[in-house]
């Protein structure tokens, strides 16, 4: 089982104020503490970018802090005992890591419980529904956005909302450490209220409407690990198709900053033409110039597969101008989590079933 603690990333333990009454604290306080935050915020799915300010995780950091911090330091810390416990309750479910998985091809410890403080962050609704069953997550609106690419798959990433309660403590008492101090006090005294845990899936785990809604990222599934029952935290932190399809998904979304954070410092681009320009700098300003002449330009991936780091995609690339679109085959050689060299195998209109 995973296990969350509240305030799990941070320094030191320095002794923080002490003080009133936190029993009032309880989860059903907890969620509604929660649910007027979410109230405070106007979350329109079609319009999200978890990169920018009008993000799941911005938007709701911002009002839960302010909620927050109407509290005494001690009903802080009795917030973040319950939210922790809410979290570690996503957390532990057998089916969460695989839709994780099915969404994000895999993150690592510190994505994993972002991504936990998001389902907390949709409501007791949501979480209710994603706790009885991770499959019920194909019926939410965001999740049916990026299976069509319309979302990255960070959307549910919540940083911010975690440590909303960390924020909101520093902001009362100036302590940016004492939160910690405050929390192991309360929580001495306090009792969990969460109630029995749901019941377990059926073995192995299935997860059909996810799967139908990914089904890209469950045949690479399918292909490393079949369809027994596995362990999938963490599988694909650095798997080499999956670092591919992250390089696609910073090209289809015009980002530079990220396409280039996944180059290796000596990352080749080729061409088409066969054109060749080599350095992480050099073919940044590439894609710059393209981008800009091109800024409808999208890459769909039909079809992924990889010998060692070496990864074959095949598919079809949409754009205004008719030389760019059409089916299309790219090949890529990945060094650990980053990409070094990418190709085009064949440009845009040309018969790749040959």
């Amino acid at each position: 089982m995973t296990s969350i603690r509240p305030c799990v990333r941070g320094g030191g333990h320095p002794s923080g104020p002490a003080g009133c009454d936190h029993a009032g604290v309880d989860t059903d306080r907890c969620w509604e503490i929660i649910e007027a935050a979410r109230a405070d915020i106007d979350i329109d799915w079609n319009e999200c970018d978890s990169e920018s300010e009008y993000s799941l995780d911005a938007l709701l950091t911002d009002a839960l802090v302010a909620r927050l911090a109407r509290l005494s330091p001690p009903e802080i810390a009795a917030f973040e005992v319950r939210f922790a416990a809410l979290q570690g309750r996503v957390a532990d479910h057998d089916g969460i890591h695989k839709a994780v998985y099915l969404m994000t091809l895999g993150v690592g410890d510190d994505g994993f419980t972002d991504f936990c403080a998001g389902i907390v962050g949709l409501g007791r609704h949501w979480f209710d529904l994603v706790t009885a069953d991770p499959d019920n997550l194909a019926d939410h609106p965001a999740v049916r956005l990026m299976a069509a690419g319309r979302l990255d798959e960070f959307t549910f990433q919540a940083e911010g909302v975690q440590f909303a309660a960390h924020t909101a403590y520093e902001e009362v008492t100036g302590d940016e450490d004492g939160l910690y101090d405050e929390v192991e006090r309360v929580g001495e005294t306090m009792e969990d209220d969460l109630g029995p845990a749901p019941a377990p899936l059926p073995r192995p785990v299935r997860l059909p409407r996810l799967e139908a809604l990914f089904p890209g990222n469950h045949a690479i599934l399918l292909d490393r690990f079949g369809d027994g029952d596995v362990d999938y935290s963490n599988t694909m932190k650095y798997e080499a198709r999956a670092v591919v399809i992250a390089f696609n998904d910073r090209i289809n979304h015009g980002d530079l900053e990220g396409l280039a954070a996944l180059m290796t410092d000596d990352h080749a681009f080729v061409d088409g033409a066969g054109a060749v320009v080599v350095g992480k700098a050099e073919c940044t300003e590439v894609w710059r110039g393209f981008f800009a002449a091109f800024p409808d330009y999208r890459n769909h991936f039909e079809a992924v597969s990889a010998v060692r780091g070496v990864v074959t995609v095949d598919g079809w690339s949409e754009c205004r101008e008719p030389a760019l679109a059409g089916p299309a085959r790219w090949s890529a050689v990945v060094r650990a989590d980053k990409v070094a060299r990418w190709q085009v195998e064949a440009p845009a209109g040309t018969d790749v079933t040959s």
